[in-house]
């Protein structure tokens, strides 16, 4: 009987570390964000609620709740305590998530970009008192009153390409106040084929007084990449896809004016099947998404093995305490007869 109580007492002991390490294991899941939880059907919606956290109370609130800054000193005199100012946080804009589709001539789409991204544009802007300040604009892709241009080549015949030529913003002098363009080639690899971004382009009017306030000298700049620049190789017929930030650096002709384009999540195919409707194919993540990976599935793999151990150790220590406890019964009845 002994023996019976003293194995009970080991099952016991084992449910326990067990139910620890699976205490273990959910709080690590909920921490251990996957790069693709938040893969996006078409693109997700990246907007997070910024919370405003209501501005800390001075020293002179807390010390006198009646005080006001505003009050006037006493006729008498009284020294009046000095105002502190409060200073309120500040929040950024999220970024807006932009889905472009362009199709053919028979409606089919034939590629698609989805992308979280901004452009940042140094810029010259007058003062007050007319003196030169340095600037940065900073224009978001957006997915208000788009108008979506471009070329749905096969690609199947040397030199022909897909265009997407996506435009925006308010028309100044006729013209949009923002464009952007970029070009998909196929190309062999090995002894894969594969697509690639290149010909990245973009233009854009300081006139528009939304994001370029008092610029100096305004008009339309075009800006692009380097002409051997090459971008997103993936695996035809496959979607490009990263969730890392990345940057790209766009140069004008005459080389006085630059920008940057800022990725913060990407989704991207040219090339599409017709059938798809417009739906990605098979996913392609990029380097940075493949590093972070591996360490997420090494964690699952090392809990879920020593959570296998732990109960297989459970269930050995339970099947020979039931068998003790068989043979010391059979002993105590002979024991008894």
């Amino acid at each position: 009987m002994k023996m019976v109580i003293y194995t009970r007492h080991l099952v016991s002991t084992f449910m326990l570390i067990l139910l620890c390490a699976l205490g273990t294991c959910q709080i690590e899941g909920e921490d251990d964000t996957s790069a693709y939880e938040d893969k996006f059907p078409h693109l997700p919606d990246f907007n997070q609620n910024n919370n405003i956290t209501e501005s800390p109370k001075s020293a002179l609130d807390i010390l006198d709740p009646g005080f006001s800054p505003t009050s006037k000193p006493s006729e008498k005199g009284e020294a009046t305590s000095a105002v502190v100012p409060t200073q309120t946080p500040t929040t950024q804009e999220p970024l807006p998530t932009a889905d472009y589709k362009y199709e053919d001539i028979d409606g089919n789409v034939c590629l698609r970009l989805c992308l979280k991204a901004k452009f940042e544009i140094p810029y010259t802007a007058l003062g007050p008192d007319g003196m030169e300040l340095p600037k940065t604009a900073e224009v978001p892709f957006s997915d208000f009153k788009v108008k979506i241009g471009g070329d749905c080549d096969s690609g199947k015949k040397p030199g022909e390409a897909q265009i997407l030529n996506v435009q925006w913003g308010p028309f100044l002098d006729r013209e949009a106040a923002y464009s952007f363009k970029m070009k998909f080639s196929k190309t062999r690899s090995g002894d894969t084929d594969d697509w690639l971004a290149e010909d990245l382009e973009f233009t854009y009017n300081t006139e528009d007084t939304t994001y370029f306030e008092d610029a100096a000298d305004p008009g339309k700049v075009t800006v692009r990449v380097d002409s051997k620049a090459e971008f997103f190789e993936t695996p035809y017929r496959s979607a490009y896809t990263c969730q890392a930030d990345d940057s790209i650096e766009l140069l004008s002709s005459d080389k006085m004016h630059t920008s940057v384009l800022q990725i913060d999540e990407i989704r991207l195919q040219p090339f599409m099947k017709p059938k798809n409707n417009g739906t990605f194919s098979e996913e392609e993540p990029c380097e940075s998404d493949k590093q972070k990976k591996p360490t997420s599935n090494v964690a699952s793999i090392a809990v879920g093995a020593t959570l296998g151990c732990l109960i297989l150790i459970v269930i050995i220590i339970y099947a020979v305490g039931r068998r003790m406890g068989s043979i010391t019964d059979r002993t105590g009845y002979k024991a008894v007869e």
